[in-house]
């Protein structure tokens, strides 16, 4: 055998190696794309459901939050109304201090207690704080009215005198109960204002 046939048959391998090698790399490659892109489908896939599940999760926490808000808003209405009545039978009982606004006034008193009460799961905690320590103010100043109506009514009697010092004090301490429960009416309304609109 002479060089040029053994160069011949190199060659001749070194062509077929390299066609198939050509062929191997091209199959290869087309058999990457292919695993490539159902792996990519396989992942897109999963992350589809993920959103989706990201999804119903988020619309069923804005539902529930719609209807949460929706609820807190129509009971800081009543309660605000509640509020109101309450404030307008105790400026009527701080102009006129008579048995049959005193009346009025407690049962008022009585229905904004209860509508506090009722509302409690709907009420922000610091809001309840609030309206706590108001009815308290309002409670004080209903012990000191009825004690200013009594002596008022007991202005007639023999058996007893009426003390012009103990009314002056009573008018003073129910003027003072007035002044802090107008000041925190003013503060309640404030505070469910911003919590209507979405503040804190």
């Amino acid at each position: 055998m002479n060089w040029n046939e053994i160069f011949q048959i190199i060659s001749g391998v070194i062509i077929s190696v390299g066609g198939a090698g050509a062929f191997i790399w091209k199959l290869s490659s087309y058999l990457g794309e292919i695993w490539a892109k159902r792996h990519l489908e396989s992942i897109k896939k999963e992350y589809q459901k993920e959103i989706e599940t990201y999804k119903t999760q988020l619309n069923m926490i804005k539902e529930t939050t719609l209807r949460y808000s929706g609820q807190q808003f129509e009971l800081y209405s009543k309660l605000w109304h509640s509020l109101c009545d309450l404030k307008s039978t105790a400026d009527m009982l701080w102009t006129t201090a008579n048995k049959q606004n005193l009346r009025k006034f407690s049962q008022q008193l009585k229905n904004t207690i209860d509508e506090v009460e009722k509302s409690y799961l709907f009420i922000e905690d610091n809001h309840y704080t609030e309206l706590s320590e108001l009815l308290r103010e309002f409670k004080n100043y209903e012990i000191g009215k009825k004690k200013l109506v009594q002596l008022y009514m007991g202005a007639g009697s023999r058996e007893q005198q009426v003390n012009d010092d103990e009314i002056r004090q009573l008018i003073e301490h129910n003027r003072e109960n007035k002044q802090r429960y107008e000041l925190l009416v003013k503060e309640i309304g404030d505070n469910l204002k911003r919590q209507i609109r979405g503040g804190t």
